[in-house]
């Protein structure tokens, strides 16, 4: 298991406080950003696993878990970006640059990292994750904003009940199940405890917070930005994810100049904890022979 070398946080301007924790004692840093409502355990293989040679920060956030979500109501993936940027300056201030992988939600994160401050992002690391609104196959962004907004005018008018059914129906065997039917995670590769370290994880985050965060993912479009990414970047699928469209990954790497695609088979949304040693090898060779060669 990975040791803890420092768990701390920070304060934003708008009152938030942000947790994070450092794992490892030397060598490049590593920041690792999570999907919606996910915890750091998400990472847990590749904190374990990278912290043997590199300084590697994980966190939470806002509004997710140990990290409270502040005054702003309205989340974007500029505001989640500089949150990064303070934290990454205060647990490593005499750092010029990490590299950032980001899993899922962590993706938009980090790319948008990656075009307010270039100079920090030494390398990107981007799995199951994506540039757009991931459900415009299915619904354009205005009907599902109104969706979201209809709902959480029930969820304010009946809070004890949206609540509990929120709590009870994320925390189930059922979501559990029907999350790995979906293609959320492979139930033959990921490990029964780490799936029920994410559905408790997700009931636990409130509600409203989890709804800004969700406009936040619907709004985000990086087409215009993405020749704004420079650095080496390793863009990975799992082949069996059905979260997020294959499409969206290749566009993604068609976009960005220096980038290389990788497909895994039986990884799943959750390719982190479905297929570990695989995702680990291929950064490793990614790291070796694309940033640090």
């Amino acid at each position: 298991m990975s040791v803890k070398q420092k768990t701390s946080y920070i304060k934003t301007d708008d009152k938030a406080e942000l947790y994070y924790e450092v794992h490892g004692t030397s060598g490049p840093v590593l920041v690792f950003s999570n999907g919606l409502a996910c915890p750091i355990n998400h990472w847990h293989n590749q904190i374990e696993h990278f912290s043997k040679n590199f300084r590697v920060l994980a966190y939470d956030l806002r509004g997710h878990h140990k990290s409270s979500r502040g005054l702003l109501k309205k989340i974007t993936m500029d505001l989640l970006a500089h949150d990064l940027l303070k934290i990454l300056d205060t647990a490593f201030p005499n750092e010029s640059s990490a590299l950032f992988f980001g899993h899922s939600y962590g993706v938009p994160i980090s790319l948008k990292l990656a075009a307010l401050a270039p100079e920090k992002c030494k390398a990107l690391v981007l799995v199951n994750g994506f540039y757009k609104n991931p459900f415009s196959e299915v619904l354009d962004e205005k009907q599902i904003i109104d969706a979201v907004e209809a709902f959480k005018v029930f969820s304010l008018s009946a809070p004890r009940l949206t609540k509990w059914i929120w709590k009870n129906g994320v925390d189930s065997s059922f979501f559990r199940k029907t999350t790995g039917c979906l293609g959320g995670f492979n139930p033959e590769r990921m490990p029964v405890k780490d799936m029920e370290i994410y559905s408790k994880a997700v009931a636990s985050i409130d509600l409203q917070s989890f709804l800004n965060h969700f406009k936040a993912l619907i709004r985000f479009n990086f087409s215009a930005d993405s020749a704004l990414v420079k650095c080496p970047t390793l863009i990975v699928h799992g082949e069996r994810d059905q979260i997020i469209q294959e499409s969206q990954n290749i566009e993604l790497a068609e976009m960005i100049e220096n980038s290389f695609y990788q497909k895994l088979s039986e990884g799943s949304h959750c390719t982190p904890l479905d297929v570990p040693v695989k995702l680990n090898k291929v950064i490793e060779d990614f790291i070796e022979t694309r940033v640090i060669s």
